[in-house]
C-alpha cells in the first residue's frame, strides 16, 4: 500500500507529531518552564546562568532553551554525545554540548530537579562565559604566572 504524502489536518496526525513539550524561559529569568505530559525533572536557572542567557542573541538563546527542552527532561544524567559527566569539581557536574554554547548544570535525583549554571560559548579549548576565559567547572585551573 502506497504511503499518502498527503498534508493531513492537525487532528488527524499521528501521535508522533503532538508537541511533548513546551519551553520558555519565565519573564523573571530565575526558572525554566518544560512542560511535557510526563516530565520527571523541574529545571531551575540560577541568576548567574541566567543573566548569561539573557547576554546572548535571541537566536542563540532559542537554540540553547531547545537543546535544555529536548535534552534536559527525561534522562539529565545519561553520557551521550551532547551530554558529559565532569570530572570532580567545585561547580557543575555535568556538561550539555550544543553546537558552540555549554550548559554547566547539576542533577539532584532525590528531589528530581536540575539546577542551569553556567551558560557559555566554547572557542577552541577555552569556555568563555560573559567575555572572560572561565576555570571554575575545572578540577585545576591555570595558575596566574608569578612574573
Amino acid at each position: 500500500m502506497p504511503h499518502d504524502h498527503t498534508r493531513h489536518p492537525a487532528s488527524n496526525l499521528p501521535q508522533a507529531y503532538t508537541p511533548l513539550y513546551c519551553f520558555k524561559l519565565n519573564p523573571n529569568h530565575d526558572s525554566i518552564a518544560v512542560t511535557p505530559l510526563d516530565m520527571p525533572y523541574q529545571i531551575s536557572i540560577t541568576d548567574v546562568a541566567a543573566t548569561q542567557l539573557r547576554a546572548m542573541t535571541a537566536h542563540d538563546r532559542r537554540i540553547i532553551e531547545s537543546a535544555i527542552a529536548a535534552r534536559l527532561t527525561d534522562q539529565p544524567t545519561t553520557v551521550t554525545k551532547c551530554i558529559r559527566k565532569l570530572r570532580p569539581n567545585p561547580l557543575a557536574e555535568f556538561e550539555l554540548r550544543i553546537q558552540r554554547f555549554r550548559v554547566l548544570y547539576n542533577v539532584d535525583v532525590e528531589t528530581d530537579a536540575i539546577v542551569l549554571l553556567i551558560v557559555g560559548i566554547k572557542l577552541g579549548n577555552k569556555l568563555i562565559v560573559e567575555g572572560t576565559e572561565f576555570h571554575g567547572h575545572r578540577s585545576d585551573p591555570p595558575q596566574p604566572s608569578a612574573e
